[in-house]
């Protein structure tokens, strides 16, 4: 494209992504994230026996079935090679190379297994990448020689977008009835605040609402209070309230100090330098910036790369909205979405093996499921269906091949009625997978106005649901 011949609003936004600012804060996000994820190569490395190698259903993400899983040994090079990769980006020596070895290898091991996904671990994927192709070794780096410390502005607002999004949409999730009514608000309060001496006030109501939608204002105006200078420092003391308290009551690793370390993308670079007193002797200045400006061609296909990541990032959270159904209870469209903490779901379930004459065989799932896993694909519809599928495969096709795999498996969604999530009649393990469509073999979320009610007692909730997956497999009969 001719420069003559683009837009104004093309020039004005290539302006504003390539006039050259200082990388200091961007390096210094660098060394502190790269600290931070020692500790996630840590947690890695104790799930590799309890988890990756102890399982007989791996649970891949779609699309990802052909990944392989490594042996003991091709772990421990993995862990060793995130390990160090992780120490020469906080050096900042061969950069490059370091930020996309750890980039591919965490990726990897996230993408193996399914059921111990969370939120901040894809975001941490994402960071990744966003450091392969950003030049955050520009300062306090033991490998740049260049002596330049600017960097196009375009890669530190790549980061503040990405942690941007990430509360605001956090924030417009929280915008449904159960959440505005306190769910599932009140039952995490209940089961995470019983050590603690003012349990009765955490489980009143003032705190459940405080609690509720003091987070839904929070995600939603967070990203606004920290790109206005005059109520920066209101949002840093906020993030710091709000990461400290989740810290201590929801285990959530390392997110907590990630989302507190990253408020430092979002303070000017060069009083940043002049606050650690860095580099006095050459004080920024546009006039005196004399790095090698960027070829044209390079500006315009990269302007245009940036333009399709942000486009997936803000569409990608959103396909939810193509399925029909609440979200929580079909689970289409969760992952991927920051939707945090918005169901809490009690859910029961037994796989069957039915012959040609109804007779029901129950299938122990602890003879191919880790805990974790048998935990997680109770309340998921599409993980039931991936194992069903798994048992077709290794139970019934080594039989007669004419049995059927069914399942009863009832859930409560922040404390509705119990009812099923899948039809228990249907042959689930010969479903085809809904890979862009709608799984139609999950049943409906039926209507109810009453939520909230929970037994108290743990124990008391498992004698509940039992009982209730007993009475309905009974009705069915």
């Amino acid at each position: 494209m001719n420069s003559n011949t683009r837009p104004p609003a093309f020039d004005r936004i290539a302006k504003f992504l390539w006039h050259p600012v200082d990388g200091l804060t961007l390096s210094l996000y660098r060394i502190g994230f790269a600290l931070l994820m020692l500790y996630e190569v840590y947690r890695i490395a104790g799930l590799v026996d309890a988890e990756y190698l102890a399982t007989q259903c791996p649970f891949r993400f779609d699309g990802f079935d052909w990944l392989p899983t490594p042996s003991r040994t091709q772990f421990d090079i993995v862990i060793a090679a995130m390990t160090v990769s992780c120490a020469l980006m906080a050096a900042g020596l061969l950069f490059r190379a370091a930020a996309i070895t750890w980039f591919v290898l965490y990726t990897y091991v996230f993408l193996l297994e399914q059921t111990l996904y969370n939120n901040h671990y894809y975001l941490i994927s994402l960071l990744s990448f966003l450091f392969c192709v950003t030049d955050a070794n520009q300062s306090l780096s033991l490998g740049n020689r260049q002596r330049s410390r600017f960097i196009p502005a375009w890669q530190l607002w790549i980061f503040r977008f990405q942690f941007a999004l990430v509360y605001f949409y956090a924030g417009i999730a929280k915008i449904n009835l159960d959440w505005l009514q306190g769910e599932p608000v009140r039952y995490m309060l209940q089961v995470r605040t019983e050590a603690f001496a003012w349990h009765a006030y955490f489980t009143s109501d003032v705190a459940v609402y405080f609690i509720a939608y003091g987070g839904l204002l929070f995600d939603l105006l967070i990203p606004w209070l920290l790109l206005c200078q005059r109520t920066r420092r209101l949002a840093v003391a906020l993030i710091l309230m709000f990461h400290i308290t989740n810290s201590q009551l929801f285990q959530i690793g390392v997110f907590p100090w990630l989302g507190i370390w990253s408020t430092i993308l979002f303070f000017d670079p060069e009083r940043t330098r002049r606050t650690l007193r860095l580099d006095n002797r050459n004080t920024f200045s546009m006039a005196n910036v004399t790095s090698k400006p960027t070829a044209p061609f390079v500006q315009r296909w990269t302007t245009a790369l940036i333009g399709i990541y942000v486009a997936v990032q803000i569409v990608a959270p959103l396909r939810h909205f193509a399925h029909p159904g609440n979200v929580s209870w079909t689970e289409e469209g969760h992952n991927f979405a920051w939707h945090m903490k918005l169901r809490s779901k009690d859910s029961m379930y037994r796989f069957y093996s039915v012959n040609n004459q109804g007779q029901m065989t129950p299938i122990d799932q602890t003879n191919y499921l880790t805990p974790k896993q048998q935990q997680e694909i109770a309340s998921r519809p599409t993980l039931l269906h991936r194992f069903a599928r798994f048992l077709n495969r290794t139970v019934v096709d080594s039989h007669s091949g004419e049995d059927r795999i069914v399942v009863h498996a009832i859930a409560s969604l922040n404390g509705r009625p119990f009812q099923y999530l899948i039809d228990p009649q249907l042959d689930l393990g010969r479903q085809p997978p809904a890979w862009f469509g709608t799984a139609d073999w999950i049943e409906p979320l039926e209507p109810s106005t009453v939520i909230g009610r929970y037994p108290q007692d743990n124990q008391e909730r498992i004698r509940w649901m039992q009982e209730t997956l007993r009475t309905k497999m009974t009705e069915r009969e």
